[in-house]
């Protein structure tokens, strides 16, 4: 992975290259011929195919050319040309071939593509907000550059309009299977000058930090021999299309590698590709749809069980790189988790960093990781000034740290829950209770003296970036 993102940059001078229409002018070839351009071009340029794919959608149904055979010219006339309803103003047009724009669909498309990179650089000029580390890979990432191929106006201004351009565009994505979330986006801050409808985003508005958690990696960028997983029940095909039956199911969290591909099926609503896969064990073999995997390196380790909450807690936190097994295949499911490993789930998690200048204030710190869990305050030194790294988490320390971490997720309870082993004045209730609250544990008898094992520790950090997803997903716009 990562191929593909340097000719971001790379690609802005060869846009002008003369390529091959894929259907002569008047005709605009088949629906899987039409996918493939706007993949490949997507794909030559770095930008995620479900984006490329859902502009064209959205602006014309994928289509260069009407009924008769004209070119789809803007209805409004304000020179939109073609599949990507092309608008360059005057000083623009003598830097295109304008007859080309009108008859040649790659051509078409690639300075479509152009004019969205465009966009997505704005961000790098205060022009619009950047989201997290502007990763292009991330689906999240291009809502502003999306908004703004359309026009910085007021019209795309969510806080104004209930359904946007922009709205319209990833709701075509998620007609193909995903479950991309941008509500909490909507939400920006802008100004308009007097008498003008064009967007400007304050200093204070221009960076929107969300946590890694939230964001979709295309599925539409890998290549031969990169790796994935399966995130649902995947149906398995003997070839690239779902006309035909499937010839069995790859189960949730399975890794696979990608053979080959990807490769489009006719129909203009699919907008999802297939790769040809193998699974790592080898027990699979056939064609998966794009919207059922997941970039990422996973392993089947030996201990995992058949619980699917479990399953796919450990497979998550090791996509992110937050944890990883034991030399001989396992996880260690059942093993007691020192204090120490925890803080490296931690900060893994949290890409936490030291502080600058930072100075330990334990004596007996083995560690990067558990110098940063003590700098964050994750752990504390005893009155001996130890802060125990060898000790195994109890449960009860457990639901401290993670109020600690992530206290301004968790909800404060309103009531006082009843424990068989919890009194309220044990000294870790308030946290224990919060946990409960939150959902985040549904026992009765919470076995608070009892030491966390690492598979407890996976399904709560799990839970709690449901948690953490879906605040991310409802938050209402303010």
């Amino acid at each position: 992975m990562g191929k593909y993102i340097g000719s971001i940059i790379a690609g802005l001078s060869a846009l002008l290259i003369a390529m091959p229409t894929g259907a002569e002018a008047g005709d605009n070839g088949t629906p899987q011929e039409r996918k493939d351009i706007l993949t490949e071009v997507a794909l030559e340029h770095g930008v995620p195919p479900e984006i490329v794919k859902a502009i064209a959608y959205k602006e014309t149904g994928m289509r260069q050319f009407d009924s008769n055979g004209e070119t789809i010219m803007n209805e409004n006339d304000d020179g939109g040309i073609g599949m990507m309803q092309v608008t360059l103003d005057q000083s623009e047009m003598d830097n295109y071939d304008m007859e080309r724009l009108k008859t040649d669909i790659r051509y078409n498309v690639e300075v479509g593509v152009e004019i969205l990179l465009d966009k997505w650089s704005y961000q790098n000029h205060g022009l619009t907000p950047k989201i997290g580390e502007g990763d292009p890979r991330y689906l999240e990432s291009w809502y502003f550059a999306i908004l703004a191929y359309n026009g910085l106006s007021r019209l795309n201004d969510p806080q104004v309009v209930e359904r946007t351009y922009q709205d319209d565009v990833y709701n075509y994505i998620n007609s193909s299977r995903y479950g991309v979330s941008t509500n909490h986006l909507r939400a920006f801050a802008v100004e308009y000058s007097e008498g003008s409808t064009t967007m400007r985003f304050p200093p204070e508005a221009r960076q929107i930090d969300a946590p890694k958690q939230v964001f979709t990696e295309s599925t539409q960028m890998l290549e031969a021999g990169d790796r994935a997983y399966t995130k649902t029940d995947a149906s398995l095909r003997g070839d690239p299309s779902t006309t035909n039956p499937r010839t069995g199911v790859v189960p949730a969290f399975t890794p696979v590698e990608i053979v080959s591909g990807p490769y489009h099926d006719n129909s203009i609503e699919n907008h999802f590709v297939f790769y040809e896969i193998k699974s790592v064990g080898g027990q699979y073999e056939g064609y998966l749809a794009s919207s059922t995997i997941t970039p990422g390196e996973i392993s089947v380790f030996t201990d995992r069980g058949t619980d699917p909450e479990r399953i796919e807690a450990i497979a998550k936190l090791e996509a992110r790189g937050t944890t990883n097994g034991y030399p001989d295949g396992s996880f260690g499911v059942n093993r007691n988790l020192q204090r120490q490993h925890a803080a490296v789930f931690l900060v893994r998690e949290l890409d936490l960093t030291l502080p600058p200048g930072y100075e330990a204030k334990s004596k007996d710190i083995p560690h990067h990781s558990m110098l940063i869990a003590e700098a964050h305050e994750i752990f504390t030194p005893n009155a001996e000034g130890s802060i125990r790294p060898n000790d195994s988490l109890t449960r009860a320390q457990m639901a401290v740290v993670l109020n600690r971490v992530f206290n301004d997720l968790l909800e404060k309870p309103t009531t006082s829950h009843r424990f068989s082993d919890v009194n309220e004045d044990f000294w870790a209730y308030d946290e224990i209770n919060t946990l409960y609250a939150n959902g985040l544990t549904n026992q009765n008898t919470y076995r608070p003296n009892e030491p966390v094992s690492r598979g407890q520790f996976a399904l709560f950090l799990n839970r709690i970036e449901g948690m953490l997803i879906e605040q991310w997903r409802n938050q209402e716009e303010k």
